[in-house]
C-alpha cells in the first residue's frame, strides 16, 4: 500500500526561516502556528506567517527537492521552452488537483515526469522571477 506524505511548510514570524510540519489552527480558526515534529514525542509549536503556509504536493523535482504549493518551477521538456517562462504550483479547485500555472499556460503534473521539473524558488522569497 502506498501512502502519501502529508506535510506543510511556513515561514517563521521571528526570523523568516522556513519550517516543515503540520499547521495548527488558532482560536479564531486561522492558521498561525506550525507544529514541527523532530521525532517520536518530540515536537514544538512555532509561529508562522499564515499567508506562507503551503502544502507539499507529494512529488519531488529532478533534484529530489520537495515540491510545495507556491513554488516556482521550470519545465525542462521539448514540449515547453524557456520562452514559456516559469510556472507556479497552484491548487486547482475545479479539478481538485495541483497544477503548474504559467503565463497563459496551465499544465497538469501528470503531463510531465518529475525529472523534467525543477523548483527554482517560490512566490514568497522570489517574486521577481515572475516579472
Amino acid at each position: 500500500m502506498n501512502t502519501r506524505e502529508i506535510l506543510f511548510r511556513g515561514k517563521r514570524v521571528d526570523n523568516g526561516v522556513w519550517v516543515e510540519g503540520l499547521p495548527s489552527y488558532g482560536i479564531n480558526g486561522n492558521i498561525g502556528d506550525m507544529v514541527v515534529y523532530k521525532g517520536f514525542c518530540n515536537c514544538s509549536t512555532i509561529e508562522v506567517k499564515p499567508e506562507t503556509v503551503c502544502q507539499y504536493i507529494g512529488l519531488d523535482d529532478k533534484t529530489s527537492k520537495k515540491i510545495f504549493e507556491g513554488d516556482i518551477c521550470i519545465i525542462c521538456s521539448s514540449s515547453i521552452d524557456e520562452e514559456d517562462g516559469y510556472f507556479v504550483v497552484k491548487w486547482d479547485n475545479e479539478e481538485s488537483r495541483f497544477s503548474l500555472d504559467g503565463d497563459g499556460i496551465t499544465v497538469d503534473f501528470g503531463s510531465y515526469y518529475t525529472h523534467e521539473i525543477e523548483v527554482i524558488g517560490n512566490i514568497y522569497d522570489n517574486p521577481e522571477l515572475l516579472n
